[in-house]
Parts: C-alpha cells; structure tokens; sequence
C-alpha cells in the first residue's frame, strides 16, 4: 500500500469523524474505484458498509458485508464483517413482507441457500415488481452474480452493462467492477 492509499483512507475516516457521512462515504467509493486491489479496499468496502448502516439502509449495508466476505475473507475487516451481518440479519427479519427490502432478502436468502434458479426468479420478478425502486440495482447486481456463476456470460454481462449505464454511482456498480475481472469459478 502506498502513502496516497493512506492518505485517502484517511481523508475519508476524518470525515467519518466530522460527521460528515455523505462526502465520507464518496470519498470511500473514490477510493474503490481508483484502487481496486489495494490492501486497504476491505477497509473502504467495511466503512461504507457502516455508512450505509448509520443511514438506515440496512440492505445496503448487507450487501458490502456479503461482498467484504466473500471477496476479502481472510481479512481483518472480514473479521468484524462477519458479526455485523449477523446483527443486521437479525434486525432484518422484521422485514415487512411485500416490501423491496424484503422482496431482496428472499433473493439473497436462496442465493446463499445454493438455489440459483430460485434467486434467478426472485430477482428477476423483483425488477418486474419494483423496478424503480433505489434497489434495483441491487437485484441487477446480483442476477450478474448469479448468470457469472452458472456460466452464462452474456447474461452476467447484460446486468453489468445496465448497472454501468443506469446506475454507476451507485455500490453494485462498484462492486460489479470487481465482476468483470474476477476468474470464473467452476
């Protein structure tokens, strides 16, 4: 890690400290966007996460930690990670039923249950149902998971390629980055 790779992490948890959540946050992104395979990316990944929690957007926040565990599992930031999604897991099961966030959860929940077809069609139905909803780029996100997985390219591009164009500020669109240069997994 280089002395500017410090410097911005810095920049970004003085104004964590300030209070300064919004311009915390983007500087954190800037961060992941100019230094994706910096050893300090779990560290801007977790502190956006924590933003994200701070804000209220639960989902969100859900979504880094999955993405800081299975991306930088080893890690220390991992580490805290893993207890952190466990409590908003738990938070999360007051989910109102009908609601994006839930209609998300469910997706995500057969994901990790290994039932792809199944978080095929929540996610997909998802788009269908809440379209304009400000997780829509989270379902994209994680249909481009799911085809990249079950080996259909064209499909997993077709979601990047949305989440570039219609959304690339936003965290999937930064995750998806990572997509496009990770190894393919059997």
């Amino acid at each position: 890690m280089t002395d500017s790779e410090k410097e911005f992490i810095q920049e970004g948890m003085n104004c964590l400290k300030e209070g300064d959540l919004e311009r915390a946050e983007e500087i954190f992104k800037d961060f992941l966007r100019e230094h994706p395979a910096s050893d300090l990316a779990d560290n801007a990944c977790y502190q956006v996460a924590q933003i994200q929690k701070k804000n209220g957007n639960k989902e969100k926040a859900l979504s880094w930690l999955d993405y800081i565990l299975k991306n930088y599992p080893e890690s220390d930031a991992a580490y805290f990670a893993k207890d952190e999604r466990e409590e908003l897991q738990r938070d999360m099961k007051a989910v109102v039923p009908g609601t994006p966030e839930e209609a998300i959860a469910r997706g995500k929940l057969a994901f990790s249950q290994g039932n792809l077809a199944e978080a095929e069609k929540l996610f997909i139905d998802f788009l269908r149902t809440h379209w304009n909803s400000n997780l829509a780029d989270n379902a994209h996100y994680n249909l481009a998971v799911i085809y990249r997985k079950l080996g259909r390219k064209q499909e997993a591009q077709k979601h990047i390629d949305i989440l570039m164009r219609d959304f690339p500020a936003s965290d999937s669109a930064i995750m998806a980055r990572y997509l496009v240069d990770e190894p393919e997994k059997p």
